[in-house]
């Protein structure tokens, strides 16, 4: 590796922008040729020829970071064409991978037609399934690059990152399916999915190179963070946020911790003894409405309920709220051992998007001898469970894909309890490892990332690992380890975590021989307790030596959106950081908060200092006034508010100025439209997935239509024309203003002439 930081920076940043540059630069080159050319009609064979030329050293040049480039040059140009866009390009990428995917859906369809043996047709039917999910998830990332926003690009592109990831790890969940099977179906499948899982690769490869090239450009132009001080005693619970992703947990649970108190109303009850609409969960689940826009809320009274329960992929934004997760539980027994492939095992499958579940206890009590018995399987993007537990043996917890988070949950077992490969956080939780058969020996995660470009990994951050009663007197039995590397590229990351002494010194155990030990990413960061000292830990290639600089790329504001300063390969053979060091904010444990913004970043934005009194508004020319603007005229002046504002290059005071008198104003406006909308209206705003959809809903209101955002025809938003609408886009000025709103929060003067005018329930997102 380069001894000099700026150089390697320098080095990377030329061959990303080579990789995606030579395609323009041929397409340039060889259209100044066809236009020339175009004069004599003789040479429209040798145009057609040129375009043709043109499209293909595209396709190599995007295809040059894959794994596979013959398949991808390939099934690329069969798709693409002549197109030379890199948007085209990528598009025919996912349709070439959607093809062989849906190919391989219609191998297991007839397969399991001709199958006799009961495993193999359930290996099959997984399959199925799965393949129906890929779809899914590649028709989603062809969509995201269609609607190619630059305003959104990390977050777009960490999307389609997450999405492609899942395709891998449902091929990789098919061929495991087929593991104790009589038959040649599994050889079948695992030949049909060769292609397909070559395309998914190739695709995350592409994309990955993408996020990391514009990472390094600085493309939104995101400022220099300060450096880090006083290392040994910041705390990174919930990092320096790189977008608002982080808020949109922080959010979530704020309005969980305080829905009953204020009495959220449950779309459906379900309780045992009668009092509720529903006796049984299962009949709840049949009434939820299929790609819903608003929160369905199921409410589950005290009691024990034997069920086992599958929300399907198309059941989203469903929230679970129990009594309590020793008072309202949900048990199952189905396992392994009956002839049950591990992914059908559950209790309660969760394949939903934005699912969130709180106070409730997951279970499968079929005991140890029962082998792989799952209490809760997750395959939902946004997923956030609060104060749940998850019990069982071994494969408690399968977070098998997709973004998940858990937040003051208890998590039991024995072997691999939590498994799968997401992108998982759990922050203050508690992990007791329970007695296991003899002979066995504990492994308290298991994590299956495959590809090293896959932005998954299991992070404990703020928690326990202890002994369950039943081991505390037998610890010395029965070995007890942190994880072990499921995948080739299995990622842990444990930090701020105590460690009690039932971990054996060695940390780490091996999965079959030397499986992953050189590509595996383990590391441990700041932990206590008397199993946390890392002297003895093994010492393969996979373990790394944890900074703070690296710590801080997996708490949720850098692990979820993808932007962390240590990107895939880069991970696997350093633990320094970039020079652009994000920021790290003390915060007290084990809070999950939006931190308060940079200076530099305060400057840019316009975001006052703390210290700063608050100033008299001034009647200087160069400030936007709002004054005697009658009500009814608000909306359109939002508008053009915000857009003035991007064309000005405002000193800090004055900028501060109009974001005061902006903000005096604006509550009023929010408090007449919040006792205009319905309740549904309202649980609509408040339980939210990400900060587009609440630009969306209050768009909605204010403005219009937001789909016309997505048209041509965006200057038709404008009736009073400003200086720069000509050249600005208003998705972005509306993003962007209300990102400043949401800023204000770090300002005590202004945050409190918020929060004492605008309505109660919103006051709680703000605070």
């Amino acid at each position: 590796m380069s001894d000099d930081p700026q150089r390697a920076k320098r080095i990377t940043i030329i061959a990303v922008c080579s990789c995606l540059l030579v395609a323009m630069v041929i397409v340039v080159a060889v259209g100044v040729n066809i236009d020339d050319d175009n004069s004599n009609e003789k040479n429209d064979k040798d145009n057609k020829n040129s375009r043709a030329y043109v499209s293909k050293k595209a396709i190599e040049s995007i295809c040059q970071p894959t794994d596979f480039k013959k398949t991808c040059e390939e099934e690329i140009g069969a798709e693409a064409g002549n197109a030379t866009d890199t948007n085209d390009l990528i598009q025919a990428a996912f349709k070439a991978a959607m093809k062989f995917v849906s190919r391989a859906a219609q191998n297991s369809t007839t397969l399991r037609n001709l199958q006799k043996d009961p495993r193999t047709k359930k290996a099959l039917d997984i399959c199925i399934q799965l393949m129906t999910y890929s779809i899914n998830e590649l028709q989603k990332s062809f969509n995201k690059i269609d609607r190619f926003e630059l305003p959104m690009l990390h977050e777009i592109l960490a999307d389609i990152r997450i999405w492609l990831s899942a395709t891998i790890t449902n091929q990789e969940t098919c061929i495991e399916g087929f593991k104790n099977t009589t038959t040649d179906a599994g050889e079948k499948m695992k030949k049909a999915l060769n292609i397909s899982m070559q395309l998914s690769r190739n695709g995350l490869a592409i994309v990955t190179e993408l996020s990391k090239g514009f990472h390094e450009l600085n493309v939104e132009g995101r400022q220099r963070r300060r450096r880090l001080l006083g290392k040994k005693e910041v705390t990174v619970i919930g990092g320096k946020p790189k977008s608002d992703l982080s808020s949109i947990f922080s959010r979530r649970l704020l309005q969980a911790i305080q829905d009953t108190q204020n009495g959220v109303k449950a779309d459906v009850v379900v309780a045992k003894d009668g009092s509720g609409g529903f006796n049984n969960i299962k009949d709840a689940i049949n009434r939820i409405p299929l790609n819903a826009t608003k929160p369905f809320v199921i409410y589950i009274k005290e009691g024990v309920y034997e069920e086992n329960l599958e929300f399907g992929h198309r059941m989203i934004n469903v929230m679970l709220i129990g009594d309590g997760k020793e008072k309202t539980r949900i048990t199952g027994h189905v396992n392994n051992a009956d002839g049950i492939p591990t992914f059908r095992t559950a209790t309660v499958a969760v394949n939903g998007d934005n699912f969130f579940a709180k106070n409730i206890g997951f279970e499968n009590s079929a005991g140890a001898a029962k082998l792989q018995a799952v209490a809760l399987m997750v395959t939902a993007d946004f997923s956030v469970f609060y104060n749940c537990s998850m019990d069982g043996y071994q494969d408690t917890l399968y977070v098998h894909s997709k973004r998940q988070f858990y937040r003051d949950c208890t998590v039991t077992g024995t072997i691999d309890f939590v498994f799968g490969d997401s992108a998982s956080i759990f922050q203050n939780c508690t992990f007791l490892v329970r007695k296991p058969l003899d002979g066995q020996q504990n492994a308290v995660t298991a994590q299956g990332r495959s590809d090293v470009r896959q932005p998954t990994g299991i992070v404990l951050q703020n928690s326990r690992i202890m002994a369950a009663s039943e081991l505390v007197s037998l610890k010395n039995k029965y070995p007890t380890y942190l994880g072990r590397p499921w995948g080739n590229f299995s990622r842990t990351i444990i930090m701020e975590t105590y460690i009690d002494d039932l971990v054996k010194p060695d940390g780490c155990a091996i999965w079959d021989g030397s499986w992953g030990l050189s590509t595996c990413f383990y590391a441990e960061f700041n932990n206590d307790g008397p199993g946390s000292n890392t002297t003895s830990r093994v010492k393969w290639p996979g373990i790394k030596n944890f900074s703070m600089e690296n710590a801080v790329d997996f708490t949720p504001g850098s692990f979820f959106i993808g932007e962390s300063t240590s990107v895939s390969k880069d991970l696997e053979t350093s633990t320094t950081c970039s020079e652009e060091e994000p920021e790290i904010v003390a915060t007290v444990k084990p809070e999950v908060k939006i931190d308060e913004m940079s200076e530099d970043e305060a400057v840019e934005t316009g975001e006052p200092s703390t210290s700063r009194s608050t100033p008299h508004v001034s009647a200087s020319k160069t400030v936007f006034t709002l004054d005697d603007i009658p009500t009814n005229k608000w909306p359109e002046r939002l508008q053009e508010f915000h857009a003035w504002l991007e064309t000005r290059r405002l000193t800090k005071e004055s900028h501060y100025n109009i974001l005061l008198e902006f903000v005096s104003r604006f509550p009023r406006m929010l408090k007449d439209w919040w006792n205009s909308i319905s309740q549904a209206d309202q649980m609509q705003f408040l339980v939210l997935t990400d900060l587009s959809q609440a630009i969306r809903i209050i768009y909605t209101y204010f403005v219009g239509n937001p789909d016309n955002l997505l048209t041509l025809k965006r200057r038709e938003f404008f009736k009073r024309r400003c200086c720069s609408y000509r050249k600005k886009d208003l998705s972005k000025h509306f993003y962007a203003m209300t990102k400043l709103f949401c800023a204000l929060g770090s300002d005590s003067s202004l945050k409190q002439a918020v929060v004492v005018s605008i309505p109660d329930p919103l006051q709680v997102a703000i605070n």
